[in-house]
């Protein structure tokens, strides 16, 4: 989980918006999507 200090890029809240508008799982090295508690994410 990120520390609330730090913020999300812009573009991974896009990816994580289009994810949760069509139930989609984000399998990523990007730990930003952790900070989203209801995008399911699976970190490689």
């Amino acid at each position: 989980m990120l520390k609330l200090c730090e913020l999300i890029p812009l573009g991974d809240i896009w990816i994580a918006a289009s994810a949760m508008q069509h139930g989609a799982t984000i399998l990523t090295k990007d730990k930003h999507f952790a900070a989203i508690p209801v995008l399911p994410v699976v970190i490689a």
